[in-house]
């Protein structure tokens, strides 16, 4: 088949570094939503959303090809989707057991090669739920795609049930992807953007820390015989996941919100800080604090809307004394941010390299034990004919977990905020997150009730 092939973005080829990184876990990139309205759904009119949705969605057809020399796939766009949505009736079960057979189909990993890397499948769920459940790669897609996408299923659900006028197209992934390739090819700007991470490694060496203490970074100093060593090993084999959701409800959510418009901080800022009084806390008094964070490159129209996988991930680090305003603080965090963001493109697998080379260890070590997340999008069904109706939207796990704490901060259909905790639970116990949540908590309000505390302060009340 003569086909126009691609070679991965940054984006993509950060996620095929886990496939190969994590080989024992061949489903670790698997993405599961279910989203369910009670109400009755016409499944017909469904499926034939779905099948418009891989016509309209450009990501939905991508396809890999096997690893070329330089152990990398290439990409390519299929014109009409093979696949075809499944139906599942679940209704005769418990929310319990019906879950439980979607969890373990979230589990199952897809063929790489030449192959559909989402499924989609109509539910009917217990007590009158009936929805889609969505089952995607990392490579094709991320949360803040799949939001869209689901929304935009429904809104061409909409059109074709009730009439209602046939929402945009997502945009081209392909001009994103030619956008993105372009770029990376941009002496200029990757010059501008090695040049602030190497500014930022001038700083010195950063220092592992996690939820649980030192225990990880003494393992590591005593495996390499290395009483100095600051970076961790990163978990490769022992990586089953547990997950739990808190979910802060609307009043005090509402509170989180207000404090931050009249801080003039971003909430993703705040929570940031809360997390790294927190590793402080829990690591001795440690001053010197760094903490994983995600960014969803998705600033333009174009990327917004053309699906794919648009993450990349950077380390923010900061170090600041236990006299430190936390509000000083978390307006640290958020200049840091604002510089990381400029430099968002830079490739983060070259950033890893980087610090391998400047701080002479392994590539397989981190100095990050916890992750964060902020998801401002919530998926809210937009079309009036069905924005009315109670429905649930449930994140499920593929049963792997490549980081000892990842947190994804979420809005909510209600208006709470949902900290969804994914941790490994060869390095964190589900205590060790329990704790996490509590803390974390009574730190936020301990600043709301009183924002001239200084991070010792904090630490002290709490």
């Amino acid at each position: 088949m003569d086909r126009k092939l691609y070679p991965l973005s940054s984006a993509e080829r950060l996620m095929y570094d886990m496939v190969t990184g994590f080989p024992r876990w061949p489903q670790i990139l698997n993405i599961s939503a279910l989203l369910t309205l009670q109400a009755p759904i016409d499944f017909d009119i469904l499926r034939q959303a779905l099948e418009l949705e891989y016509a309209r969605n450009e990501s939905l057809r991508l396809r890999f090809t096997e690893p070329a020399k330089d152990g990398l796939p290439r990409q390519y766009i299929v014109e009409k989707e093979t696949a075809s949505p499944q139906f599942l009736d679940l209704s005769g079960k418990s929310e319990e057991e019906a879950v439980a057979v979607l969890q373990r189909d979230a589990a199952e990993p897809f063929a790489r090669v030449d192959s559909p890397m989402h499924a989609f499948t109509m539910v009917k769920m217990p007590d009158g739920y009936n929805g889609i459940y969505v089952k995607m790669d990392h490579m094709i897609t991320d949360s803040s795609a799949i939001i869209l996408m689901i929304n935009d299923v429904m809104e061409v659900y909409c059109h074709l049930a009730f009439g209602t006028p046939l929402p945009h197209a997502p945009t081209s992934y392909l001009a994103s992807l030619k956008r993105d390739l372009q770029r990376e090819k941009d002496q200029k700007r990757l010059e501008a953007d090695r040049a602030f991470w190497e500014h930022t490694l001038d700083l010195g060496e950063p220092i592992y820390t996690d939820i649980a203490g030192s225990r990880r970074l003494r393992e590591a100093q005593m495996e390499t015989h290395n009483p100095r060593l600051r970076a961790a090993f990163q978990e490769t084999e022992k990586i089953d996941v547990g997950q739990y959701s808190y979910y802060l409800e609307p009043e005090p959510a509402a509170r989180l919100q207000e404090f931050c418009r009249g801080q003039g901080i971003s909430m993703d800022s705040l929570l940031m800080m809360a997390i790294r009084t927190y590793l402080s806390k829990v690591n001795g008094g440690m001053t010197d604090i760094t903490v994983r964070h995600y960014l969803s490159r998705r600033a333009s129209a174009l990327n917004r809307f053309c699906g794919g996988v648009r993450i990349h991930m950077y380390p923010c680090r900061t170090v600041l004394g236990a006299q430190t305003g936390f509000l000083e603080g978390s307006r640290a965090i958020q200049q840091m941010q604002a510089r990381i963001y400029r430099h968002a493109d830079f490739d983060p697998l070259l950033l890893r390299k980087m610090m391998a080379k400047r701080f002479h260890h392994g590539e397989n070590m981190t100095y990050e034990g916890v992750a964060l997340t902020y998801q401002p999008l919530p998926l809210r069904l937009k079309n009036e004919r069905i924005s009315g109706l109670p429905y649930k939207v449930r994140w499920l796990t593929n049963g792997s977990e490549a980081q000892p704490l990842y947190l994804t901060v979420m809005h909510t259909t209600d208006f709470c905020l949902e900290f969804y905790c994914r941790y490994q639970k060869n390095t964190c116990s589900a205590k060790d997150v329990e704790l996490f949540y509590y803390y974390l908590m009574r730190i936020l309000f301990a600043v709301v009730e009183k924002p001239g505390r200084t991070i010792g302060d904090v630490i002290s009340v709490v």
